[in-house]
This record gives C-alpha cells, structure tokens and sequence, in this order.
C-alpha cells in the first residue's frame, strides 16, 4: 500500500510521549498522524513555524522516540523553523501494526524495517499538503533514523529535501542500505547550508 499523502491529521490521543523540560519553553505542539507503508498509522508532534518557514524532520534512533530530539527542537523552533518529529513503527505511540497486534522494535518483521524510509516519505508529503507548506525541508536522523532519512531524502522528489544531518547511519542497518543512496548527494551538509546556518 502507497503511503497516504494527505497532511498529518492532529489527534487527542494517544497521549504524547514524556518530554525533557526543555521542550517546556515551547507552545505546546500539535499532534498528529499520519498513514505510513502499508496502513501503519505513525503519530508525531508538529511545531508550526511562521508562515514559509523551513522545516525539519526528526527520525529517531532504535529503542527512542520523538522526545530524543527535545533540545534539537528547541533550537529549531526557536530559529524560526516548523517541525514534526514522529515515533517510528515500532517506538512510542507508534507500535499499533494494522493487524490490531502491538509491535515493539523486536516484533518488527525485515519488511517493516524496511518499510521505515517510506514512513518518512509519507511524513514529508504530508509536510508539503499542509496550508502552508514549508519552503524548505530539512532530514534529520539518528541511527536506523538516518538511515532511513538518507534513503528518504535520496527518493525525494528533486530540490524538495534541501539537506540532511545524519547521525550514525548504518551501512545496511535493519536491512536498509544508507550507502547506496549516497551517490545522488553533491557534498555534506554544514552550516553555510542558509536554514541551518541560523539554528
């Protein structure tokens, strides 16, 4: 099943994860959901920017969920970015599979790995169907996280994904192949990148 490309729909529940106190200097976020590979519904916070601004997505590491990046959200949103950082298939919120089962990141079959990089293509189309798309996007990952956000942003539609940070990607972590992708990618992406030069 081709992941939904309707805008995340904000949500009462389930409640979202505890968050490090930092996030507490923030308006609170909306959350959402989102339809992911194959049906599984991914839930996530959405901090919005001002109208046009760049936006980031944060893809977690194995064992974590979207609080990980409460102090990377933080200065992204106080540098004037959107934000939507969601619990993978597997973490968090996120561990209904379509089949009614829960499903921990131990339970998760290859094919549900692998399906990781195709949430994240999700969570970027629905970023770009809200009202006012961002007009830049940005990947960020951590662990099996940036693998799938180098594979995401590697299939991404061309100058939709301005640039991504990618912290210990895995060579073929859970099955999904982080080198492969590379070789679209002109260069690393740094501080002279203009968005991220500001967070």
């Amino acid at each position: 099943t081709e992941p939904s490309a309707a805008p995340p729909t904000e949500t009462t529940s389930p409640a979202a994860p505890v968050v490090a106190s930092s996030l507490d200097s923030l308006a609170s976020p909306a959350l959402v959901t989102f339809e992911g590979a194959g049906g599984y519904v991914l839930h996530g916070s959405y901090w919005e920017g001002p109208p046009g601004a760049p936006a980031a997505l944060l893809l977690h590491q194995l064992g974590a969920d979207r609080a990980e990046w409460s102090p990377v959200i933080v200065a992204l949103v106080e540098a004037g970015f959107s934000v939507l950082a969601y619990d993978q298939r597997g973490h968090g919120a996120s561990v209904d599979a379509p089949d009614g089962t829960h499903r921990g990141p131990r339970e998760l079959s290859a094919e549900e790995w692998a399906a990781y990089p195709s949430d994240a293509t999700a969570a970027l189309r629905g970023l770009a169907a809200r009202d006012a798309p961002p007009r830049t996007v940005v990947l960020g990952g951590s662990s099996v996280g940036s693998s799938a956000a180098l594979v995401a942003g590697a299939e991404a539609a061309e100058g939709s994904v301005a640039g991504i940070f990618a912290l210990s990607p895995g060579r073929r972590y859970r099955g999904i192949d982080a080198v492969a992708p590379l070789a679209p990618y002109e260069g690393p992406v740094n501080a002279d990148t203009p968005d991220l030069a500001a967070a």
